[in-house]
């Protein structure tokens, strides 16, 4: 009985690896068979075609660069009363972007696979995007809800503090990992800085709230047209212009 499971983990395993490192065209079944040390039969006993394999690697890995649990972990950090109010979005900021990191380079292939593939297939990038939505946009929601109503974030729509988060941090892994992996990469100077950008850009600033939406609120009220410009008639007892006598 655990013979069939080893076989599928080393064929998942053998085409991550083959995935990332040929993309998912150039890839064969006979290669990632090979790779895993089982017959290709083997291969499509477990797995119907190469697109199914592909995607049963491919979701793991995006669920996983997500990192569900660490949601779920900030969650509960933010029911405890002990830690200080002005501390919370820095230390959950700098918690998510140590352990993603961390996870980009201990699992280069997994990123790799991610960014070269998800991205160029709209149609994968669709259902893995549907996935996301239903499993974990709820989970970064209430997150996101939970901060605001602490007063760590100002008062913004989700989506838009999960992009800006995801932009910086996302931005950095594929340049860290992907793009420049052999540059000499100070990742906690690097973490600090991401936190104090972050911290700084989504923190309430200093004024009230009412006084923020009253300003936000205001500029979007259109403003009225200008009047048009009256002329004033001549004073009394001045002679008509020129123009005038001629006329008459």
């Amino acid at each position: 009985m655990t013979q069939p499971i080893d076989a599928r983990q080393r064929i998942l395993t053998a085409a991550l690896e083959l995935f990332a490192e040929r993309g998912f065209a150039a890839t064969t079944t006979a290669a990632i068979a090979h790779r895993a040390n089982v017959a290709e039969k083997t291969l499509f006993a477990q797995f119907k075609s190469k697109g199914q394999l592909f995607e049963d690697t491919l979701g793991p890995a995006v669920l996983e660069l997500a990192a569900p649990d660490l949601v779920t972990s900030g969650l509960s950090a933010f029911d405890e009363s002990s830690e200080r109010l002005d501390q919370r979005l820095d230390h959950l900021l700098r918690s998510v972007l140590a352990n993603r990191v961390e996870f980009a380079t201990t699992h280069r292939s997994k990123l790799k696979l991610i960014i070269q593939e998800v991205l160029l297939r709209p149609e994968l990038f669709s259902k893995l995007g549907a996935q996301w939505e239903h499993d974990m946009l709820p989970r970064f929601v209430t997150l996101v809800d939970r901060l605001e109503s602490l007063g760590e974030v100002r008062p913004l729509p989700p989506a838009s503090v999960l992009r800006i988060v995801i932009s910086v941090m996302v931005g950095y892994l594929v340049t860290r990992s992907i793009l420049l992996p052999e540059a000499d990469w100070d990742d906690d100077c690097e973490i600090d800085l991401m936190v104090s950008v972050l911290v700084d850009g989504l923190h309430p600033p200093a004024k009230s709230e009412t006084r923020v939406r009253a300003a936000a609120a205001a500029s979007r009220t259109p403003k009225a047209a200008p009047k048009a410009r009256e002329t004033a008639p001549p004073p009394r007892g001045k002679p008509a212009s020129k123009t005038a006598r001629t006329r008459r």
